[in-house]
């Protein structure tokens, strides 16, 4: 019984993970329960409820719209899973101020799921952010300014729907790769 839960939560993640990788917001979400929670530290996001996930969905695909992931494990539980491997994106759209660069980036990331038989009730997606700004050719700093102000319009959003908030953190990201980028 309990490799089977296993089995279904991993299906589950696949599942949103291939659908994710299409840009296709709504069958990403056709997987997840209604209280869905994305939280992406990096970017400093965490929807809640699949309205405010799909709007945050739209917007990273309006920047990154061939966006994708190459999976290269999980692991499982009765009601976590871990996914990792690459993930891949190309800067084709504007984040506010910050124009595209036409630059690819593949980064490392780590996707933590929790759900049940029904669906899936959250992901956390962990990667470097300075590795993905020194690959697209942005500073840390701007990308960090400009995220801040993606959450606050992300919110407003939400308020506008009569949702929750998105919860955020405003905090610059200094780290050695900013040398570099």
């Amino acid at each position: 019984m309990r490799a089977r839960r296993s089995a279904k939560l991993v299906g589950l993640a696949l599942a949103y993970a291939r659908a994710k990788s299409a840009q296709n917001v709504d069958a990403a979400l056709a997987v997840c329960d209604d209280t869905f929670v994305l939280d992406t530290p990096p970017f400093g996001t965490r929807s809640q409820g699949k309205a405010e996930t799909a709007a945050q969905l739209h917007l990273f695909f309006a920047a990154f719209p061939d966006y994708g992931v190459t999976l290269d494990g999980t692991l499982a539980n009765d009601d976590t899973v871990a996914c990792w491997g690459t993930a891949t994106m190309t800067l084709r759209g504007p984040v506010l101020d910050i124009a595209p660069t036409g630059r690819t980036a593949r980064v490392p990331f780590v996707s933590i799921f929790t759900g049940h038989s029904g669906g899936l009730t959250s992901e956390r997606f962990l990667f470097d952010l300075a590795s993905l700004c020194v690959q697209l050719g942005v500073s840390t700093d701007r990308m960090a300014a400009t995220l801040a102000v993606v959450r606050g319009e992300l919110e407003g959003q939400a308020a506008a729907h009569g949702e929750g908030q998105v919860e955020g953190r405003a905090e610059g990201r200094t780290t050695s790769a900013e040398a570099r980028s």
